[in-house]
């Protein structure tokens, strides 16, 4: 069946990985909407340091260096807000 909650789970948070340092080239935020066609759409800066810094969950609210770390990823990395209905429609955009 669909996910009614998708989540996204670094491969730094998995047992045995090495925190490395990487720069990424692109942000993507996918979400699930039952029966929603496929889409796609670029995000501005501003937006993609928003989504950003609502997928911060984990973190406290006054914890240093957050939010200037997600402003210069927001701001310097292009940001896609992805939705979908179904895997296969996900697959498809992210390819």
């Amino acid at each position: 069946p669909d996910p009614v909650v998708v989540g996204l789970i670094p491969a730094t948070a998995m047992p045995h990985s090495e925190a490395i340092q990487y720069r990424p080239s692109l942000l993507v935020f996918p979400r699930y909407t039952e029966g929603a066609e496929p889409s796609s759409r670029r995000l501005t800066a501003a937006e993609t340091v928003a989504w950003c810094g609502d997928n911060l969950h984990s973190r406290g609210p006054g914890e240093p260096g957050v939010l200037p770390a997600v402003a210069r990823l927001g701001t310097s990395t292009p940001g896609y807000a992805v939705r979908y209905g179904s895997t296969a429609d996900a697959l498809e955009l992210l390819e």
